[in-house]
């Protein structure tokens, strides 16, 4: 109990370090006190009670029958079906770490670096209501707060968009496309108005087609850049650059100019959180707009120098707090960073606890049959024939196991998605691979004690029971 409290106490720091109480909604600090070690502590006592009271009247009864019965490496029926369960359950909670791994990385990787400009920092600037009745107004103010911090020496590189990912979109917008007679209803998008620096500063890789530019004003052809899970929904066969569609509660038809890669609107479980249009902020006015810029030298300097710029231009005009776009990024991926690191500390735990169990079987097997091993040889079985059976009979029962935890992988999979934002789904070649890694990992807790039954010395044994 003792060693058990001591990894305990190494699991709750472990989960200090990756973050659990910033990445939950409520405050919350893991530590093992007295509650813990009382609440464990009895529901260990009951656990080997429950658990010693089955083997123990199984034992009595057993001792009645003067029947000679051949028996498995591990034990009776009973015995096999734990192991089997043990490894079912080592088989799903491994196959829910692997995939909760790659899906992290594949968030990660649509969470927004800031590339090839560090720090990157947002100020999210709103024009108040007696401001926003005029669309000309609000892009006057953007128009002339950029201007003005392109030639300020504090800031290196500024834009604004609408919507800076990976912080939350304030909502859809839907649009039909020209030439299909389609509801508007279904064809929904995060919208974002840009300017045409916002994609290099918020690291958006341009697929293919252009860009916004600074040319694309208010008086010229209105035009969209698309995110690529976008293009894959309504276009997927087909080419999306020059398609135009119209937004409701306009008329002016936009075109698709450019595809970008995908970005993620933060814990979502929609499909459509990654699908982004991008609009021109010069021809789409937005009354809210988060600058992003990246300081020339001091970060404080050019925050200093964006506040100047806001209040010049209106001494009315309130600006927002600061936030590095790195830290944002690291706090979107707290909560998957967590639930991956849990998953995958009691699934390598099951695993662990799985291996030495079948270890210590094995080796309990054989000490029950090591009469039975020497007689064997003494008849002339070779020692390999003994390490043989014995490893076979330890895995078939790791197979069974095996088995039952592909046939309920997909079902603790639907369960997980349920409760775990980017759940992955089930997938055959990743619970394969888990499957072989846990196999090769049996077959070294079962050949090492059934090796020592191969190098007993029959006459030695024999000898030693007369």
């Amino acid at each position: 109990m003792a060693a058990g409290l001591a990894i305990a106490t190494w699991f709750v720091r472990l989960f200090g370090a990756v973050g659990v109480s910033t990445a939950l909604p409520y405050d919350f600090e893991p530590r093992v006190d007295g509650r813990v070690i009382f609440t464990t502590a009895a529901l260990l006592l009951v656990s080997v009670g429950a658990t010693a009271v089955g083997p123990c009247v199984l034992a009595v009864h057993r001792s009645k029958d003067l029947v000679p019965r051949r028996a498995w490496v591990l034990g009776g029926l009973g015995r096999r079906i734990t192991v089997a369960l043990q490894v079912a359950l080592s088989i799903v909670l491994l196959s829910a770490a692997a995939g909760l791994f790659v899906g992290f990385k594949h968030l990660a990787a649509l969470a927004i670096p800031a590339v090839g400009v560090s720090p990157t920092l947002a100020m999210e600037i709103s024009r108040s209501e007696t401001r926003q009745s005029a669309d000309s107004d609000n892009r006057r103010f953007f128009e002339a707060l950029l201007a003005a911090l392109r030639e300020r020496s504090e800031v290196r590189a500024v834009a604004a968009a609408s919507y800076v990912p990976p912080t939350r979109p304030l909502g859809n917008i839907r649009f039909s496309i020209e030439g299909r007679a389609t509801s508007t209803e279904a064809q929904t998008a995060l919208a974002s108005a840009v300017s045409a620096a916002a994609f290099r500063l918020l690291g958006i890789s341009l697929v293919r087609g252009r860009l916004i530019e600074d040319r694309d004003v208010q008086n010229a052809p209105n035009v969209a850049v698309i995110s690529t899970a976008l293009s894959r929904r309504y276009w997927p066969n087909e080419d999306p650059i020059g398609r135009r569609i119209v937004l409701v509660g306009t008329d002016k038809p936009v075109t698709v100019i450019g595809v970008v890669a995908d970005v993620r609107q933060p814990l979502s479980k929609d499909p459509r959180a990654e699908f982004v249009l991008y609009l021109s902020y010069h021809q789409v006015p937005w009354p809210f707009m988060t600058l992003i810029f990246a300081p020339a030298a001091e970060p404080s300097a050019a925050v200093t120098a964006v506040r100047q710029e806001v209040a010049r231009l209106d001494s009315s005009q309130a600006a927002g707090a600061i936030q590095v776009l790195d830290e944002l990024r690291t706090e979107w991926l707290g909560q998957p960073r967590l639930q991956t690191t849990v998953v995958t500390l009691f699934g390598v735990a099951t695993l662990l606890l799985t291996l030495v169990g079948l270890y210590a079987r094995v080796a309990h097997g054989v000490a029950v049959r090591a009469r039975e091993f020497a007689i064997r040889q003494a008849l002339g079985a070779r020692p390999t024939d003994v390490v043989r059976q014995l490893t076979v009979e330890a895995l078939v029962v790791v197979a069974g196991g095996v088995l039952a935890g592909l046939t309920l992988l997909p079902l603790s999979t639907r369960a997980l998605r349920r409760v775990v934002i980017d759940a992955p789904s089930f997938d055959l070649g990743l619970a394969a691979g888990v499957a072989c890694l846990l196999g090769l990992s049996a077959l070294a807790s079962t050949y090492w004690p059934a090796r020592r039954a191969g190098r007993v010395d029959p006459a030695q044994l024999l000898k030693a029971e007369q």
